[in-house]
């Protein structure tokens, strides 16, 4: 089954200034050395989509997370998961291993012929990263077309095209979330605080990232857009991932 991998791309947002020396690590080889500084690197993408490249960022837009508490319509098995549509966000609250926390958003803000612009804005206090890339779905996986991320107070950066083979191996499991397949596992019922799921599904991955495998749990919900995600917690006591809030609509552009 295809996990969701979000903590990862926020690795990479928090890592963002570390992108440079990434690209030219990878520019040298094509080693494994490339792609473990690729996965230190923020990304977006390396060209402007025309609908909303100059708007604010979808954190700011104008939907405001559900009301804590709000009950959803229980979730049937094999249920399809909420096709992609522009304007989708959804956002989760993080807390790491250490016990720091922060804010994630995700959200498709264009998109062009096969192919969808997504971004994610990471917030941790008073400090806002943004990535930005272009994605293919290709079957049961998602092709990176464009990558690029602008970390605050710095230039927006892009990724050279020769250079993304290194950083899909990277991404492959997280960009999977972004198209969901029906709905299965065992059902469970989880209250978030974007409120309670009854029946979401719960499945157990085994994730591989920097050499090192995560077992982790994960549920899911068709009411939730994007990814389908209500909560994700590393069994090892690492990351959780809980559902803040969502919209099918209001997404803006953080480019």
């Amino acid at each position: 089954m295809r996990a969701p991998l979000p903590w990862i791309l926020m690795l990479l947002v928090a890592c963002s200034g570390e992108s440079e020396s990434a690209q030219e690590s990878a520019s040298e080889s094509e080693s494994e050395s490339a792609s473990a500084s690729a996965s230190e690197s923020a990304s977006e993408s390396a060209s402007e989509s025309e609908s909303a490249s100059e708007s604010e960022s979808a954190s700011e837009s104008e939907s405001e997370p559900e009301e804590p508490g709000r009950l959803f319509d229980p979730a049937e098995d094999g249920a399809e998961m909420i096709a992609p549509a522009i304007g989708q966000w959804v956002r989760y609250g993080v807390t790491w291993r250490e016990g720091a926390r922060s804010t994630t958003e995700y959200r498709f803000v264009d998109r062009q012929n096969d192919t969808w612009w997504f971004e994610v804005t990471d917030r941790r206090g008073n400090r806002q990263n943004h990535v930005r890339m272009q994605v293919r779905p290709n079957g049961d996986d998602v092709e990176l077309l464009a990558l690029s991320f602008h970390r605050q107070g710095q230039p927006r950066e892009d990724v050279q095209e020769r250079l993304l083979p290194n950083y899909q191996p990277v991404l492959a499991q997280w960009l999977q979330m972004l198209f969901p397949g029906p709905l299965s596992g065992e059902p469970e019922e989880v209250t978030v605080r974007a409120g309670t799921f009854p029946d979401a599904r719960r499945s157990e991955t085994t994730l591989e990232f920097a050499g090192q495998q995560i077992e982790a749990d994960v549920w899911h919900h068709p009411a939730v857009p994007v990814t389908g995600m209500v909560k994700f917690r590393d069994k090892a006591g690492g990351h959780t991932v809980e559902l803040l809030g969502f919209g099918l609509e209001g997404a803006r552009s953080a480019f």
